[in-house]
């Protein structure tokens, strides 16, 4: 497995569920790969060929995990973004509470 990079890059909220589909689907496809990796036979276990296949199916194992790492992460990205939508999160500024925590962290009065 070669050296890995973080990319960044923007899709429509439209998009979203097909790429999440698109890159769930080729996890699947690295796992099927993987299994076909791991029932590949050899008459002599203690072997190089069985070290070979150990060390491909590894490999194999850790892009799978990176992928599902990050179809996870955009996930969570999004539910996360959903919600605060939902909440509509906009902080209530109460003057007199601003002033008097000033007071309070500063010991001075705040005039206006």
């Amino acid at each position: 497995m070669g050296q890995r990079i973080v990319i960044q890059y923007s899709i429509d909220m439209d998009e979203l569920e097909n790429e999440v589909e698109r890159l769930l689907s080729c996890a699947v496809e690295k796992i099927d790969t993987a299994h076909t990796t791991a029932h590949e036979t050899d008459k002599e276990l203690m072997s190089l060929f069985t070290m070979e296949r150990i060390d491909n199916l590894r490999k194999q194992l850790a892009a799978i995990d990176h992928t599902l790492r990050d179809v996870s992460s955009i996930i969570d990205s999004y539910v996360t973004h959903r919600s605060q939508e939902s909440l509509n999160i906009h902080p209530i500024i109460d003057s007199t509470t601003t002033e008097e925590l000033l007071k309070r962290q500063h010991n001075y009065e705040v005039t206006s």
